[in-house]
Formats: structure tokens, sequence, C-alpha cells
């Protein structure tokens, strides 16, 4: 039995590292705003993170503003510096509007801040959780209105298994979907760089940065992916460009200043090698053309795009010299209609022909392996049945169904079996799955 001391006896005691806070980018919420006279407003906050001194640039977020530091006023008078747990009132060269429960960041490494986000709830009144209601929400200095949709699932805190559930409980917790009636500011870039370091090149984990769209992210945020992915090289970069044209509108009118929707993703960083980005229906010549020089590569998602009417991808010209583009086979698991690829090669062979071009077999099963893998510069470990590459492989049974063991007794090439198994095909083809040279069970 433990015979220790109790654990807040222990928390009142315990050192902390305050050097790890100090070597952040600089974060200070704004706790309130300090006008004793006309001539004096200043905004006053214990600084979380970081360090700043005057002529710092600093951006006042959630609304983007972006001014430098003219003063550092502590009780024993003016700093040239300051840093993480101290309390300090900060006077701006330019008059911008700040209250209490913004934050003033660093310029260049701004947190992110949206209205909208999924989070894990520990509901914690007797009372259950209404979804639709709105509640009052404490972060930091802020004070907004929060509305819980109804829970994606509640976890059994037993076996950690996720339940269906429309509401929480006393001490239930679930994940759900969170709506404010403002931004709020979060941190994700230092959680997204830990979870880089923690996975990214383990064993065969890889990972990607996925900024969701460029309509859907702030400045910042595009900003802050751009800034990641630099500073992680090695890692990949997802997204979705051009999947409809009321998006590309949206994409026009948020960004008036760039010339077209893939040149926000490229004003931000965000082409380049190991670049993927989903869909790219619209996409006009000259963003092909960059897409082409960049490197950066489409996944063509063709049953997703005629299951929302999207549109119809035109594989031909995107692949077309003397620019052609990384292309891969997709299936897209928020919209998809299925998960095999015999399935989306079909359906992408569907997509050409209303496009008045033709796909043949071989050229499928290329895109859904080594053309998959070349769009992802992966090609020197995968998509290949090669000498030293990881051994990936679906073994197809041919004859898995009545009607395709009839058309395949009528096929003379091996095109034109490939191609029955495209169109005809489905699970019950699949024989047998080789992951990394082992054999997996099917489910």
């Amino acid at each position: 039995w433990y015979s220790g001391p109790a654990l807040l006896d222990h928390l009142d005691v315990v050192p902390l590292d305050t050097s790890a806070d100090a070597a952040k980018p600089f974060r200070m919420p704004v706790q309130w705003v300090n006008r004793p006279n006309q001539n004096f407003r200043g905004f006053a906050g214990q600084i979380a993170s970081g360090s700043v001194s005057p002529g710092t640039e600093v951006r006042v977020l959630p609304s983007g503003r972006v001014s430098r530091i003219e003063r550092i006023v502590a009780a024993d008078g003016d700093l040239v510096e300051s840093s993480a747990g101290q309390s300090i009132t900060l006077t701006l060269t330019d008059e911008v509007d700040c209250s209490r429960g913004d934050v003033i960041v660093d310029a260049h490494k701004p947190p992110q801040s949206a209205d909208q986000f999924e989070a894990t709830i520990v509901w914690m009144a007797e009372d259950e959780l209404l979804p639709g209601r709105g509640y009052w929400m404490k972060i930091g200095t802020q004070l907004v209105t929060a509305t819980v949709q109804a829970p994606k699932y509640e976890v059994n805190v037993n076996t950690l298994e996720h339940l269906a559930a429309q509401t929480l409980g006393l001490n239930g917790i679930g994940v759900a979907e969170i709506a404010t009636d403002r931004d709020i500011v979060f941190e994700s870039y230092d959680d997204s760089k830990a979870l880089i370091d923690r996975w990214h090149g383990k064993g065969r984990a890889l990972y990607a940065i996925t900024p969701r769209f460029a309509p859907s992210s702030t400045p910042e945020q595009m900003e802050l992916a751009g800034a990641l992915w630099k500073e992680r090289p090695g890692t990949w970069l997802q997204s979705h460009v051009a999947e409809n044209r009321r998006e590309v509108e949206w994409a026009r009118e948020l960004f008036p200043e760039r010339r077209d929707y893939l040149d926000v993703y490229d004003h931000y960083g965000l082409l380049g090698p190991r670049a993927i980005y989903g869909h790219g229906i619209y996409l006009t010549e000259r963003e092909l053309q960059r897409m082409s020089e960049s490197g950066a590569a489409i996944a063509h998602c063709p049953t997703s795009n005629m299951f929302l009417g999207s549109g119809l991808f035109d594989l031909t010209n995107a692949r077309k010299y003397p620019r052609p583009v990384r292309v891969g086979l997709a299936t897209d698991v928020g919209a998809g209609t299925s998960l095999s690829m015999l399935k989306t090669m079909g359906s992408a062979y569907q997509t050409a022909q209303l496009n008045g071009n033709s796909l043949s077999a071989t050229q499928a099963f290329y895109l859904a392996t080594r053309g998959a893998a070349r769009a992802l510069y992966l090609d020197d470990r995968i998509g290949s049945l090669a000498e030293g590459l990881e051994a990936d492989a679906v073994l197809l049974n041919l004859m898995s169904t009545p009607l395709i063991e009839a058309r395949m007794a009528r096929c003379e090439s091996l095109d034109d079996a490939l191609f029955v198994q495209m169109t005809l095909g489905d699970d019950r083809a699949i024989a047998a799955t080789l992951v990394n040279g082992q054999f997996r069970e099917r489910a």
C-alpha cells in the first residue's frame, strides 16, 4: 500500500522547468487593459511562454492585427526584456483593438485560432449535456459562448472502446464538435512538432501535415503549416484543392490578392515534393503548370467526386506533356463510396469515359500501385514487386464470382483480365493480403 506524500502536497513543492516555456514562441493572454489616464494604454498579463523586448513584432489574436512592442512596464519600472512567468504591462506602437481575453503573440510564430473544433470532453455536471445548447466556456482569460454538438462517441473508461452516444452524463468522457461565438486561440504548432518527433520515421509510420483546406483555414494557420513543413523536412503535406466550382469561387473571395486557388498554398510554402492535393478538378492551365514544376501531386478521388457531384477530373489533361503532374488514385475516406481500389479503378474508368477519354486497365492498376507510390515519393520503397522493396501485395482471385468467371472465359489478354477485375471485382476478389512480408488474415 502506498505510504508516500499526498498528491496535493507533492504538487505544492514539485520543481517546475520554466526553461522549456522560455524557449517557446512568445504568448501573453491579456488579463486587463491598463488605462490610468488618457496618455497611457497598456495590456497587462503574465507571459505564458517565450520572451519579448521593445521593438518585437507581435500579433493580437483573434483579430490578427500586427504591431510592435513600445515599452515593457513592470512594478519597478521599464524592462529591456521579459520572459515566461513574469507579470508585465505592454504598450504597443500602434492603436490596436485589444481587450481582456485576447492574446498577444509572436507575429511570425502565432498559434491557431478558430470558432469550430473537435474536442475530448469530460462532463462534470449532474445534469446531462444538452447538444445544441449554449454553454459558457473559459480558456485562460477568454470567456466565450460555446455550442456542443451531439457526441461522436463516448469512451468506455474501462475498455477504452468507443460507444454510440447522444449525450454525456456525470463523469462521462466523449468526443464532440464545439462551435464558439468568436475565435478562440489554441496551440497546435508545438503539439504537431512533438507528434512528428514521436511518430515520423518510426517503423513504417510517416507524418503528413494536414491543413484542412485553404478556405477553412485562417492565414495564421496556413502560415504555421508552411513553417512547420519547412522546419520538419521529410514530412508530407496533405490538403485538397479545386474540388468544386463553389469552393474555387470561395477561395477567390477569401484570398483576392492571390492569382488563383493553388497560389494560396504556394504563397504559404505548401507546394513541393511530398505535397499531395485531393481532387484538383478545376485547376487552370497555370495551376497545372505550377503543380508540375513544384513536384506536388494530385490524389484522384473518382467515387467521391461522383457521389458529391463535384465534377469530372481530367486525368489525361493533368498528365499531359510537357507539364505532366504526378497523379495517384485515392478512395477519399470522407466522401468516397468505397475503400476498395478495384471499385475506385472502375470509377476512374467511368470518369475518363465521361470526359471523352480512355483509361486502360494497365493504366488504372498503375495509378493504384506504382503511380500512387510515385505521387507520394515512395516508389523507392513501395508500389512495385521488385527486389529490395517492402513486400506489400494483394493476391486476387480472378474467378471470385460466377459473373466474373464467365467474363474471364472470353479474355484474350492480360489487359482484358485486369479490366474485368476493376469493373466487376469487389472485396470478394481479395484472396490474401501481404503487409511488409506478412500475410494478414481477413476480418
